[in-house]
């Protein structure tokens, strides 16, 4: 009995550390996150659950009272396990942004039923008797119904199998490998344990497979613990996975209007501090209410907060947020980052792209009147200046193949010679729809894929 005991202490310790890593930096604020502390959580209670249920059975004759605990933990481990099964399913759904499909009408169902026939199942044992049974002079024994248990937990982890498979594309290579992980220890789990039976190392494998997930998927994150922010390359991909999914999240834009003078004038250094500073603003505010948001910045000056629980109304929620920026300073040599914010309800059928999501957050700002400080995308998206920036390479490619630049020639007068002496050529595109394009947007950012 010291071998499984061994397996289930390397478990605990590698449970532990994971719960301490995802604290420390952290990384429990999102629905992602904290469904995988879900996870890891009761994961370390199943296995806590499996050592006291060996530590029940392992000497014979068993007394009543070890007997009574040997029976309870069976049950507490069982049940436990099987909720774990379906917890991972869940996160993998939260992961993949399609938390949202299993929430609508009757699929909720198709979790629920099945887990709880499967808890009665392992509750009836305590009138059949079939599926495990513990007595004082022979200890524990599987009952003829066990492989019923596990056959419905291979169903289950068939299912997540075969869904991971599907979400392949919303998730992306390495966190998908990570999160398939589970699964593969699983399976080479149960071919290791019909070699060796005496040595059970489920929960020394689930720790593992978690261990991955938590190198791999957290600690690969460009995430900047001190500022508590995430990378534009991790907000390009969180993009991307919203609009694949179809999910509805609203997105508030913060963009630095002042970024490179403050760069210029104080320095880098004192540039991020200003930002550090913003953000734990920001996240004090946000976290009155809810703990589901991420906040992504870009190099150039911008911050993007996307909120995980569907549309919110920003100026009702989350006032605060949009006064911050029209309060005056108290002194006027303070340094300030001038802000201009806008939200968006995302996806729009105007924003089908992740490109048109971070060309947006650089130039909403020159949509803006000069006195305002926040207003919803909306008015921007139906602007015809915005519809003709979001379709400017479609326009110049079309101008170029279909000849629809034409030359001007702007006369340039001699004051000193009272006449004309040269003219100045200029080329303009002509679109059968826009009319003349004007130069739509002056900003690029610098980096934009960083």
């Amino acid at each position: 009995m010291a071998s499984p005991l061994i397996m289930d202490y390397i478990a605990c310790i590698l449970y532990a550390f994971l719960l301490i890593s995802v604290v420390y930096k952290h990384l429990h604020h999102t629905s992602e996150n904290r469904f995988f502390l879900y996870v890891l959580e009761i994961c370390a209670v199943t296995t806590v659950a499996d050592i006291f249920m060996e530590l029940s059975c392992r000497n014979t004759p068993i007394g009543p009272k070890r007997l009574l605990f040997a029976y309870v933990f069976s049950y507490i481990y069982l049940i436990l396990r099987q909720i774990s099964a379906y917890a991972y399913i869940l996160f993998i759904f939260v992961a993949s942004g399609t938390f949202d499909q299993l929430q609508k009408k009757g699929r909720s169902l198709l979790f629920i039923i099945p887990f709880l026939l499967t808890c009665v199942f392992i509750l009836s044992n305590l009138i059949t008797g079939k599926v495990f049974t513990i007595t004082a002079g022979d200890g524990y024994h599987r009952g003829p119904h066990m492989v019923v248990l596990y056959a419905i937990t291979y169903m289950v982890v068939l299912y997540g199998i075969v869904y991971l498979c599907r979400m392949r594309r919303y998730l992306g290579t390495a966190k998908w490998l990570a999160i398939i992980s589970m699964y593969i220890f699983i399976a080479l789990c149960g071919i290791f344990q019909m070699a060796y039976p005496g040595v059970l190392v489920e929960m020394l494998s689930m720790a593992l497979a978690l261990l991955l997930v938590h190198l791999i998927v957290h600690w690969s994150n460009d995430y900047v613990a001190t500022m508590g922010l995430y990378s534009w390359s991790d907000f390009r991909e969180t993009a991307e996975r919203l609009i694949t999914a179809n999910r509805r999240s609203t997105i508030l834009i913060l963009r630095f209007v002042n970024a490179n003078e403050v760069r210029t004038t104080y320095g880098e250094a004192r540039y991020n501090s200003y930002v550090q500073e913003t953000v734990s603003r920001i996240s004090s505010v946000i976290r009155k209410k809810t703990y589901d948001y991420r906040i992504y910045n870009h190099s150039s000056g911008s911050l993007t907060v996307i909120f995980g629980e569907g549309e919110i109304d920003i100026e009702k929620t989350y006032p605060e947020l949009i006064s911050m920026w029209t309060a005056a300073d108290s002194d006027a040599y303070t340094v300030r980052l001038d802000a201009r914010l806008c939200s968006l309800d995302f996806p729009t059928e105007h924003m089908n792209k992740e490109e048109d999501l971070t060309g947006f957050t650089f130039i909403f700002p020159q949509y803006m009147n000069r006195d305002e400080v926040f207003f919803r995308a909306e008015r921007v998206i139906s602007n015809r200046d915005y519809e003709m920036y979001r379709r400017l390479p479609a326009i110049l490619i079309d101008g170029i193949r279909e000849h629809r630049f034409e030359m001007y020639y702007q006369p340039i007068y001699d004051v000193k010679q009272a006449k004309f002496r040269s003219a100045e050529a200029l080329i303009r595109l002509k679109d059968p729809e826009f009319g003349f394009v004007r130069q739509v947007c002056s900003y690029r950012p610098r980096s934009a894929g960083t």
